[in-house]
């Protein structure tokens, strides 16, 4: 669960909120993430983000579209 968590924050920023309806996780799994991440220090002010560079093809594409130039030879 936090495995698919981690990987929809490193996809693209999302408020608590959206993780829960996104993922289908409960309330308790989503907070306890963000508390655990808040514990380590890595979380950022959504204020810190340039949310334009996050564009809706980026969106479309997930992290096998950002990943996927790299395999060409």
């Amino acid at each position: 669960m936090l495995l698919k968590l981690c990987t929809m924050l490193f996809v693209r920023p999302e408020s608590p909120h959206s993780l829960m309806q996104k993922s289908g996780y409960s309330r308790s799994v989503v907070y306890g993430l963000v508390n655990a991440c808040n514990e380590l220090d890595i979380l950022r002010v959504s204020a810190e983000f340039a949310l334009d560079k996050f564009s809706e093809s980026d969106v479309d594409e997930g992290v096998f579209g950002k990943i996927k130039d790299v395999f060409r030879t």
